[in-house]
């Protein structure tokens, strides 16, 4: 399931040795049919209760679909009315060939009887579609995707031609499918990738409520109204956590800059930077601009004042060439540093037409031996995208100003754009040290950094990734979901709440 990159093994730089390959699709289909059989055969569907609309998609010969089809037994079993959104089409080569649509399709036959199914492929397609600047949005950025960056996207569509009108095509056949559902909410996988995205989007567009899910290896995030991957219950959390007793609001900020204090050491779980933080590389920076691994689904369609990531770097060093002295540092994410990482976009490249690229203006490669935190800690500020260095930042004092819909912009401790003039305003003046944030504002991202590093994923192998699905379906459905981590992920469905407050209550406090 192409969804949040997590690089657990991976971004540590050492070669990987005795990784077992991939299980193949139709090896996965015949191990979830036997689960059906074995486990959920004497289910009976139930007419009451919320009616659920589950969306079944195929998705590069993963066990996604397997996954949703859990979910929707495991949402039945606990009283919902589920309907089962069949969506077979190859919107943004999620599908591969005809006989992953066949495995699945067959999966249904493997179904306890009585559910109800809707074809959405076989629903009306005639409807025109009067949100052209969502499609252009969603296409481009699945291009994006595709590619590991924007390096090439136009090319890239030109010689795809057919992919606008199939889109469009399709979000009247999903929009035709839920206006006739009756649906009370939806379950949705992503939310802003291939046809994930059109259901989030045309669910929002017809009042129906939804939930969305992502995950990465060992970890799986739930949200309601938004796509997990942008986080979107973290900025209600951080409003309601600030009414926790003051004691306690200090101790979660404290288990914050720890947990910070671990990553700027370089001895987090992820490995994300190449040495410890502290040795510096002598090297003047004042703005820092922490990119974002572009293809990741928490960097997607997050744009707001400029349209693409590559416009809004060409902009900044644009402005940097007409505001000496000041010094631009570019930092690449990490993590492609590794092979199958690696994006596409070709910075060197493209930032080499600026007088200043090499002098003033600088590109921190992810392979750099360099630590982010060195970089930060000279900044007088702080440029993110959605990174969370930007959190970090705040934490550290350091303005932090935001141009995108990213998800911690409105908590309190950003400097928040609506407008190309405004953002360079801004910069201006936290260039000139007018923006400093307070000690109320570094705590309020202390608590912010609690929620994202503590509160967004459940741990748990129960995810839609190839090996963690080796690993559940073989249980016994009774003790799969009467453990705590699989308990809470189904109470954050049903209750409809917030999920980082559900984690925090349900895990956390445990």
């Amino acid at each position: 399931m192409n969804l949040i990159q997590t690089l657990k093994s991976a971004i540590c730089g050492t070669k990987r040795k005795n990784v077992p390959a991939v299980p193949k699709f139709q090896e996965m289909a015949v191990s979830y049919s036997r689960r059906l059989v074995r486990e959920w055969s004497a289910l009976k569907p139930t007419s009451t209760g919320p009616h659920v609309g589950v969306v079944v998609t195929p998705w590069m010969f993963t066990p996604a679909p397997f996954f949703a089809l859990e979910c929707g037994l495991a949402l039945a079993a606990a009283g919902c009315r589920v309907t089962w959104l069949w969506d077979s089409e190859d919107v943004f080569f999620n599908a591969g060939k005809p006989r992953e649509i066949k495995a699945i399709e067959d999966m249904f036959n493997s179904l306890p009887p009585g559910f109800e199914r809707i074809s959405v492929h076989d629903s009306d397609s005639g409807e025109t579609f009067d949100d052209e600047q969502f499609l252009h949005l969603l296409i481009y950025e699945n291009a994006v995707r595709e590619l590991k960056g924007e390096d090439g996207v136009s090319e890239f569509l030109a010689r795809n031609i057919a992919i606008p009108t199939a889109m469009r095509q399709h979000v009247a056949r999903v929009k035709n499918a839920l206006s006739h559902g009756s649906f009370d909410w939806l379950l949705i996988p992503g939310g802003v990738w291939a046809a994930s995205g059109i259901y989030a989007r045309m669910a929002s567009r017809l009042g129906i409520d939804y939930t969305s899910y992502d995950s990465g290896p060992g970890e799986v995030a739930v949200a309601r109204g938004g796509p997990a991957a942008h986080f979107v219950d973290v900025a209600p959390a951080l409003q309601e956590m600030q009414k926790l007793p003051d004691a306690e609001r200090d101790r979660l900020v404290i288990l914050a800059e720890n947990n910070l204090r671990v990553r700027m050491a370089g001895e987090d779980e992820n490995h994300f930077q190449a040495k410890p933080s502290g040795s510096g590389d002598g090297k003047r920076c004042d703005i820092l601009v922490p990119l974002n691994y572009r293809a990741d689904t928490a960097a997607l369609c997050r744009q707001k004042i400029f349209e693409s990531v590559s416009q809004w770097v060409h902009e900044l060093c644009a402005w940097v060439e007409e505001h000496p002295p000041f010094h631009l540092a570019i930092r690449q994410h990490p993590c492609e540093r590794i092979p199958e990482f690696r994006g596409n976009d070709q910075w060197e490249r493209d930032l080499g037409v600026y007088a200043s690229f090499g002098t003033r203006i600088r590109l921190v490669k992810a392979e750099d031996d360099v630590n982010t935190y060195d970089l930060l800690s000279q900044a007088k500020v702080v440029l993110p995208f959605t990174s969370r260095i930007g959190i970090e930042a705040a934490m550290m004092k350091k303005p932090v100003i935001l141009g995108s819909h990213c998800y911690y912009s409105g908590c309190g401790f950003t400097y928040d754009a609506e407008s190309k003039e405004k953002y360079f305003s801004l910069l201006q003046c936290g260039l000139a040290g007018g923006l400093i944030p307070d000690s109320a504002q570094s705590n309020l991202a202390g608590l912010c950094y609690y929620i994202a590093e503590k509160c967004l994923f459940v741990k748990t192998s129960f995810t839609p990734q190839p090996f963690d699905f080796l690993r559940w379906v073989v249980r016994p459905q009774g003790e799969l979901w009467s453990e705590l981590p699989q308990q809470a992920f189904l109470s954050m469905m049903l209750a409809r709440e917030n999920s980082a407050l559900s984690i925090d209550r349900l895990i956390n406090r445990q």
